[in-house]
């Protein structure tokens, strides 16, 4: 081999430690001037690290029966999203997560890099780095999350919760769950072993336990509490049952306990964390009641759709024509959701019982693949070096014990993001790591010729590399595209609330040119404008009409679009039009209040009084505490002589604090 042959390869495996620094930077990474600062920004530096991952020198793949998993999870997906009204859209992926082809994509690719970074015939070295990298990364949000916590706001928001670098509470804890899940092994290790007591290391991923824990506590998530506790469970039945060989199981027993009370001392310190334990406060309360509410209708919408689900991006539109009558006084006018908030149950939503088999089946072969390699890493080590030399098979040894603590440390994150799930919805910044997680626990060895087989490296097919790489730096560079318009979606939702209507406009064009296959930037813009013209802010109307014709275009059963399309039409004077589309509307959300009392305005507008007073009393009914339908009830029943009636709108007025007339 020449020098320089030799010299590719090493350049090669110079990049296995630069790919995991950088998928684990995309969990905790967010762009402020996004429109959502944790979807697209956090996936395009993802595929970044998959990209480096894919030059880098394979030690091992992916199994087929994640491949022949994942096929049949998209043919389910894409025939639900075929019967659904917009199947491109659908399968593609939808604001706000966009968890079709684009995120669910990324997931992929990433547990795929992961396995070929981390797997059998990988380097204690790339393992080094996962640690090191994962350890930053919990310091980072631990740090963010105390400056939180503390009153600081260093990323701007209005959130009571901020979520640190994920965006939200609950998303924050059990990332922070995930890291000390990831961590303790090597820690304990680190601390058992003969490295200096002032090793950068140890002191490393202490810190990252640390505040791993200290950012569970302080988002106060309560899925993420019940992660920590299911985690510190594992982790004594696992130490307990066979400690590391310098660490009696007094010791363990002792720390154990001890940071389980430091803990548990810290969690009841917090008051916020401490009411929601305990369900003292007002929100945490309502949160419990909410979540029994939207899997309420979540089940309802299924036995309606129980084969196929209303397919992937399908809940959102779907989920109104089963809202509860209770629904919108208990969460607010107008309020949408795009997830029943439960894994099982957005499975089967997505892509009905067929759907939710495949996914049960790659979790119990998943479990498979834990057990399997816990039990023999050894001789999947020793298959995957044949013909090494001795000092690569003693390295091997080592290698062994890493990976395997690995394996169980990625198996308890990924128990814990299982657990979360339940009552929660998956994200980006969770769903990237627990994908780097799943990677690292079904990896199976390369196929013979690729890989590192005794310190040295065989090859892979050229043409097949090449391809891939190609093919992976093009749809990084759409996926930056793409991260550039939602800053000029941000740009343009900002500058509609500021008045700047031609500025708006200009911001949404181009976010729509650069997301041409994204349904719901017309929608965004059609929603900005139609705000801006009940403001009557000057030459927002021709723009309202102009962007909500092309959201109902795009997505003729998207509410938010239609409610968008009614406010232009009835500024425009086109109330009959306003009519005919709000009745339609009525019908596909039938308890919505918002579309109630705007239809029953517009009919009072084309003097059907007794059609407004049945549209707008039910508005009431549905959100009692509404000081605008209440402003209206008194209007109509001033104009139709019911003394009465104006009167307990009155009342109802006064009780809500309101000027009543």
């Amino acid at each position: 081999m020449t020098r320089g042959a030799a010299a590719f390869p090493r350049a090669r495996e110079s990049l296995a430690a630069p790919a995991l620094w950088v998928l684990v930077a995309a969990v905790i990474f967010l762009l402020p001037g996004a429109f959502n600062r944790w979807v697209f920004p956090k996936e395009t530096v993802a595929l970044a690290g998959v990209l480096l991952a894919a030059i880098a020198i394979p030690a091992g793949r992916l199994p087929r029966w994640v491949w022949i998993a994942a096929g049949t999870g998209l043919v389910v997906a894409a025939s639900a999203a075929l019967l659904g009204a917009t199947p491109l859209a659908q399968i593609v992926g939808r604001w706000p997560r966009y968890e079709g082809l684009i995120s669910v994509g990324v997931y992929f690719a990433v547990a795929w890099a992961a396995a070929r970074l981390l797997g059998p015939a990988g380097t204690a070295q790339r393992f080094q780095s996962l640690y090191t990298s994962l350890a930053t990364a919990s310091v980072l949000l631990g740090v963010v999350s105390l400056l939180e916590a503390s009153g600081a706001r260093p990323i701007a928001t209005d959130l009571a919760r901020p979520g640190a670098l994920l965006g939200n509470a609950t998303e924050q804890g059990i990332v922070g769950v995930m890291l000390t899940a990831l961590l303790v092994l090597p820690a304990i290790d680190g601390w058992s072993s003969r490295l200096s007591p002032w090793h950068a290391r140890r002191w490393l991923f202490t810190a990252g336990i640390t505040l791993g824990v200290a950012t569970v506590v302080v988002s106060a998530s309560r899925a993420a509490l019940l992660g920590l506790l299911v985690v510190f469970l594992a982790l004594v039945a696992i130490l307990l049952v066979r400690p590391p060989a310098a660490v009696s199981r007094l010791r363990l027993a002792v720390g154990l306990g001890g940071a389980a009370l430091v803990a548990a001392g810290a969690a009841f310190a917090v008051p916020l964390t401490r009411d929601r334990i305990l369900s003292l406060s007002p929100l945490s309360s309502s949160s419990v009641d909410d979540r029994f509410a939207i899997w309420s209708d979540a089940i309802t919408l299924f036995t309606r759709h129980p084969w196929l689900g209303v397919g992937p991006n399908g809940y959102l539109d779907a989920v109104g024509a089963v809202h509860e009558a209770t629904w919108f006084a208990n969460v607010g006018s107008g309020t949408t959701i795009d997830s029943p908030h439960s894994i099982p149950l957005q499975l089967l939503l997505v892509g009905g019982i067929p759907l939710l088999v495949v996914a049960v089946v790659a979790v119990l072969l998943t479990f498979r693949a834990t057990v399997r390699v816990l039990r023999a890493p050894e001789r999947e080590v020793a298959e995957g070096r044949r013909g090494a030399s001795t000092t690569a098979l003693r390295a091997s040894v080592s290698y062994d014990a890493t990976r395997r603590s690995a394996v169980v440390g990625a198996t308890l994150a990924l128990s814990v993001w299982g657990v979360a799930l339940l009552t929660h919805f998956s994200s980006p910044g969770t769903a990237i790591l627990a994908a780097l997680a799943w990677g690292v626990v079904v990896a199976i060895r390369p196929t013979t010729g690729e890989g590192l087989v005794g310190g040295r490296v065989a090859a892979e097919r050229p043409v097949v590399r090449r391809l891939r790489i190609g093919a992976l730096a093009v749809w990084l560079v759409l996926s930056s595209v793409w991260t550039v318009a939602d800053v000029h979606l941000n740009t343009g939702v900002a500058s509609a609330s500021s008045l700047r209507i031609a500025d708006a406009d200009a911001a949404f064009t181009s976010a729509a040119a650069l997301r041409p296959w994204d349904v719901d930037v017309p929608s965004v813009a059609a929603q900005s404008f139609a705000e801006a013209t009940e403001r009557e802010v000057p030459g927002a109307l021709p723009l309202a009409l102009l962007w909500s014709e092309k959201a109902l275009q795009a997505v003729p059963t998207s509410v938010l679009a239609g409610k968008a399309r009614a406010v232009a039409l009835q500024y425009s004077g086109d109330i009959d039009g306003a009519i005919e589309l709000l009745t339609a509307l009525r019908k596909q959300t039938p308890n919505d209040p918002e579309v109630a009392h705007r239809l029953g305005g517009m009919l009072l507008l084309a003097s059907d009084q007794d059609g407004a007073r049945v549209q707008l009393e039910f508005a009431a009914s549905r959100n009692p505490d509404s000081v605008d339908v209440w402003l209206t009830l008194q209007y109509l029943y001033e104009v139709m002589g019911d003394a009465a009636a104006a009167d307990r709108a009155t009342k109802e007025l006064a009780r809500l604090g309101a000027d009543a007339g």
